[in-house]
């Protein structure tokens, strides 16, 4: 038994098991993490190699070098490229699409261990960086207070940035503008010139003074203890009392130079309306709702302006304002999609009820695509509600087959379940020709490797998702609802007919013609649509009778059209992505 038989056969079933897909597609609605653009993560990792004060060449040969032989037999690596500049080295290593990027950063940073002991003693350790587009900061904030500003750094570190990195989702949270403090020697050249020392002597002693000391353990009985020495310096004091010059000279460093603790020249500046301020920069884990995050990160900061009452805490920026937009506009545009395909099927069917269960089908393809695209692992953004916006006009063209050709049988003279079977079934192959034709587009972009097709997945799962949805919808579902209309229909037309004869005399009853109760009409027509749709149907009649006897015009405006069509397509700009207002300027 077919799909359609087995649907009309059992309406209670197939509208329940319709129901209850669409209470799955409600909750994975609530539950699928929401973005503004799919999580990509490239294959490309950078390292970064500060050498102070070293020469280009230098970095070159002495770091550079070394770290492009420990990572060049990570398997997968298709380009490695170093820039060198005075004090610090950046090396790009990208690998092939399809690269276990965890397995290979675990991998890159043992190697990067393994190296350090061949590079120079001055050059610190390799940092190693993940580029990923999705890695941008869904939340800025900026601390202000009115006093010392390394006190409110601390706070800032200690506090802040410990609660809201215990949100679920918050993968870390960098603290920017933060001063640094630093002991700062400032020597007296005259007495630097008397006693014969020079700024190196300094430099050495107070390098050879600052170094850890080896403890060495502690054995008491079957225990052993560890010892530290703590040899290096602890507060300005400790570091005035260097040694320097000639041993036994006496001279200490506090005898020629002052040392006091003051602020780091900074790196980095952080303002807010021109007033120094300390900076919070959020970030989430990958695949958490930016919305939900968002939304917690704000109950956060609620409780942390009533703990600290002295801190001004503002949001500079959220991200999740502007996903919110973005989506909101989408789903005005399916609704609008929605509402325009409606109105086209009220003009040529002419038929409310009809029209409102074919309509009906977007909305259910449309929870129903998003129960399989939570278990595809898709997220809600701005392209995967851009499939289901560009598979709306898409969603109802198997319902109208239905429901027409369910009509055409029905007018033919069939009973109305007979019809709706019968007409399904002969409809069932085209449709599913026809549907097998959108999916063939669409899908074989999943099996495409690159950037495009990491970032396009969600868009054309979306599109087989929902055309999957409408044509298994409208071989199920819509016949059981065309049953039901025309069933209601004849009830109607048999109640009028039953009221009118009631009421008719004998006399009536011996009349050579008794009345016949009519058959129900298959579509309920209106005047106002009648004639919208009837005009409709003349314009299509002239356009077509035009078309006929103007063949070759209409090959030539064709022609014309298609050449149009490429020039403009070529001279179009090209990108991966369009360009976004997002309101933010970021300056460099």
């Amino acid at each position: 038994m077919s799909l359609p038989a087995q649907a009309i056969r059992r309406p209670v079933s197939t509208i329940a098991a319709t129901l209850g897909i669409v209470l799955l597609g409600s909750v994975s609605l609530g539950r699928m993490p929401v973005s503004l653009l799919p999580d990509v993560t490239l294959p490309v990792l950078t390292i970064r190699t500060l050498y102070p004060d070293a020469a280009a060449t230098e970095v070159s040969r002495f770091v550079a070098e070394p770290i492009e032989k420990a990572i060049a037999a990570t398997p997968g690596l298709v380009e490695l490229r170093s820039v060198s500049r005075n004090g610090e080295v950046t090396t790009t290593a990208r690998f092939a699409w399809g690269t276990d990027m965890q397995g290979t950063l675990l991998s890159v940073r043992e190697q990067l261990d393994r190296a350090r002991g061949l590079l120079p003693d001055r050059a610190e350790r390799p940092t190693l960086l993940t580029s990923d587009p999705g890695e941008r900061p869904i939340a800025v904030l900026s601390l202000s207070i009115k006093g010392d500003l390394r006190e409110l750094a601390r706070t800032a570190e200690d506090v802040y940035a410990r609660r809201f990195e215990q949100i679920g989702g918050v993968a870390s949270v960098a603290v920017v503008g933060s001063p640094l403090d630093e002991i700062r020697v400032e020597v007296d050249p005259a007495r630097m010139r008397a006693l014969g020392i020079t700024s190196n002597d300094i430099a050495q002693a107070i390098t050879a003074a600052n170094v850890p000391g080896a403890g060495g353990t502690i054995r008491r009985g079957q225990f052993r203890f560890s010892v530290r020495a703590l040899t290096q310096f602890r507060t300005p004091d400790e570091v005035g009392e260097t040694p320097v010059g000639p041993a036994g000279s006496g001279i200490r460093l506090r005898d020629l130079a002052t040392v006091t603790v003051t602020t780091a020249d900074p790196l980095t500046l952080t303002r807010l309306d021109g007033q120094p301020a300390v900076g919070l920069v959020v970030y989430k884990d990958g695949g958490s709702n930016t919305v939900s995050v968002t939304r917690e990160l704000e109950t956060v900061i609620e409780q942390l302006r009533t703990e600290f009452p002295d801190i001004t805490l503002n949001v500079v920026a959220e991200q999740a304002d502007f996903v919110v937009d973005a989506l909101s506009n989408l789903g005005q545009e399916i609704f609008l999609g929605g509402a325009l395909s409606l109105v086209v099927i009220l003009v040529f069917l002419r038929d409310w009820r009809m029209s409102m269960a074919i309509a009906l089908m977007i909305p259910l393809s449309v929870l129903v695509a998003l129960v399989l695209l939570q278990g595809l692992d898709v997220t809600v953004n701005v392209l995967s509600l851009g499939g289901l916006a560009l598979g709306v006009g898409l969603l109802v063209d198997n319902a109208i087959v239905v429901a027409e050709a369910s009509a055409r049988k029905h007018e033919e003279g069939l009973p109305i379940v007979a019809a709706a079977r019968i007409a399904t079934e002969e409809v069932s192959g085209p449709l599913i020709a026809g549907t097998l034709t959108t999916l063939l587009v669409f899908g074989p972009i999943v099996f495409v490797r690159g950037l495009a097709a990491a970032l396009f997945r969600d868009l054309s799962l979306s599109v087989v998702a929902s055309v999957g949805a409408s044509l298994i919808l409208a071989l199920t579902l819509m016949p059981v609802l065309v049953i039901g209309r025309r069933r209601r229909a004849a009830d109607q037309a048999r109640g009028r007919v039953t009221s009118r004869t009631s009421r008719v005399t004998p006399e009536d009853d011996s009349s050579p013609h008794p009345p016949h109760p009519p058959q129900p009409s298959p579509i309920r027509r209106t005047d106002a649509l009648a004639r919208l749709g009837h005009w409709f149907e003349e314009q299509y009649e002239r356009g077509m009778k035009w078309s006929l006897a103007h063949a070759g015009a209409v090959f030539a405006i064709t022609i014309v059209g298609v050449a149009i069509t490429v020039w403009v397509t070529m001279r179009l700009p090209r990108e991966i992505l369009p360009q976004v207002e997002e309101r933010v300027v970021v300056a460099s």
